[in-house]
């Protein structure tokens, strides 16, 4: 009998030792962990030299190709943990958009996608529309704050400007 409680002892002993030490995934729902992660991510430039201009994205983010594709439209996109999240930048002919500014930002709700929202940023500039637009998970407002922010403070700037070479029309 009393090796049986010796052996019982030393069982729960290693089990309570095996509890701290084995280690566990992160148990947080991922929207916190994408959150915490956006602190810490590198972020690409995406230049197009043919229609001139640029914008940046997390380096997590992967191009994306599909057959509609032309000129002036790329996409990257992360997809994983049951979420989706785009970024498109693409370029429209000045009379695609009806605002009353050259530069406006635009967000809602994604109609064929429920649950999901977008932010879209229209610069008019020489005669063409620069569209930046991100969609994302409702859920993801917070964990995407940092990608709204570069979204919205987006310039399209020609790509020549940000090497130091712009020089403006007089």
């Amino acid at each position: 009998m009393r090796k049986l409680l010796v052996l019982l002892a030393v069982l729960v002993f290693a089990v309570i030792v095996a509890e701290y030490t084995i280690p566990v995934g992160d148990e947080r729902p991922f929207e916190e962990v994408f959150q915490e992660g956006m602190n810490f991510v590198y972020f690409n430039t995406y230049t197009d030299t043919a229609l001139d201009y640029s914008f940046s994205y997390p380096s997590f983010f992967q191009q994306e190709t599909f057959a509609g594709d032309g000129a002036g439209r790329v996409q990257f996109g992360y997809h994983a943990h049951g979420m989706n999240m785009v970024m498109e930048c693409r370029v429209e002919p000045a009379g695609k958009y009806r605002f009353r500014t050259a530069d406006v930002v635009d967000s809602g709700s994604v109609a064929s996608v429920e649950g999901y929202r977008y932010c879209s940023h229209y610069i008019l500039r020489s005669g063409r529309w620069y569209v930046l637009t991100l969609c994302y998970p409702a859920s993801y407002q917070q964990a995407a704050a940092l990608l709204l922010f570069k979204v919205k403070r987006w310039r399209a700037q020609p790509s020549n400007a940000r090497l130091g070479k712009f020089k403006p029309e007089e």
